[in-house]
């Protein structure tokens, strides 16, 4: 009996250090990935100052990239985690007031933050979006960086991130590790051209994508689920309920927050952003979706 007992005491104790050993190598992945820097070139970037940029950017800001969602509708910043497990994760003040990023940040810096997910530090970005905002124009990318450089200054000084364990866990073998912009957008690739504005599906897809669609239903739009905590984001094929809806409904929808059944819609659907959209740019939206295969509903 005793030598049944150490055997197995012999079987636990390896299978522990195999956890432990595992874990460790978990957990150093992840150090290495949110501290591995990229050096990017992005000279010959020309940001323009006149009003109609500012205003395109103020448009895309505001309505369609939801920035004020996590940086705050002032732009100013918010802790977004603080526990002991997972560490402080901050969304920084992008204003240039006191705590905040734009008094420091060069256009170079501005270019490497939005479009290549690379903060100034040189180590790619968390949670935040970049790698959908890679399909923006030069002209709306730039048009973003000089309304960012013409906001009010607001006083918010925030805490460093710094990642607790778990999220080093996250980022090691988790989600997070595909969701470090840095990391997986091809740095060398050219821009694209934006589809002319109108209510097209071609254009409607150009939205979709600034305006993260995918991050909460998924890649195929069929239905998703942005992290285990959040809501199950619905289909939003013609397989889903939204293929029934008329354009009326949509936009109903969209403008109020209000699903058809009188129930208001989930917090995390950015709507009070996407309210700011034109007719025509929720038009080509719709089309967009319209025209996608029609997919059962991949969550339930």
């Amino acid at each position: 009996m005793k030598r049944i007992l150490k055997l197995i005491g012999k079987i636990v104790g390896g299978f522990v250090g195999l956890v432990i050993i595992l874990v460790a190598v978990i957990l150093t992945i992840g150090y290495s990935r949110f501290n591995k820097t990229y050096d990017i070139d992005v000279n010959g970037i020309e940001i323009s100052t006149d009003e109609v940029s500012i205003a395109r950017g103020e448009h895309l800001v505001q309505a369609v990239a939801h920035c004020g969602y996590c940086h705050g509708t002032d732009l100013s910043g918010d802790i977004m985690v603080n526990s002991g497990g997972e560490g402080v994760i901050v969304t920084p003040n992008l204003t240039s007031g006191k705590g905040g990023i734009s008094a420091s940040y060069s256009d170079e810096d501005w270019v490497r933050a939005v479009y290549h997910g690379v903060n100034q530090q040189g180590r790619s970005v968390i949670i935040m979006p970049s790698l959908f905002f890679h399909v923006m124009s030069e002209e709306d990318l730039t048009s973003i960086i000089a309304y960012m450089k013409a906001i009010p200054s607001v006083d918010n000084v925030l805490p460093e991130t710094k990642p607790g364990p778990l999220f080093y866990a996250l980022i090691g073998a988790g989600p997070l590790a595909e969701e470090m912009s840095g990391r997986v957008i091809d740095h060398d690739a050219p821009f694209g051209t934006a589809p002319a504005e109108g209510g097209t599906p071609e254009y409607g897809e150009y939205l979709v994508t600034i305006g993260q669609c995918r991050a909460c239903h998924g890649a195929e739009l069929a239905g998703g689920q942005v992290n285990r905590s959040a809501p199950i984001g619905p289909n939003l094929t013609p397989g889903g309920e939204m293929g029934f809806w008329e354009e009326e409904t949509f936009f109903s929808v969209i403008r109020t927050g209000m699903h058809p059944s009188g129930r208001e819609l989930d917090p995390y659907m950015p709507w009070q952003f996407f309210a700011n959209m034109t007719d025509s740019e929720l038009r080509a939206i719709r089309a967009y979706l319209l025209l996608l295969p029609k997919l059962e509903n991949v969550m339930p």
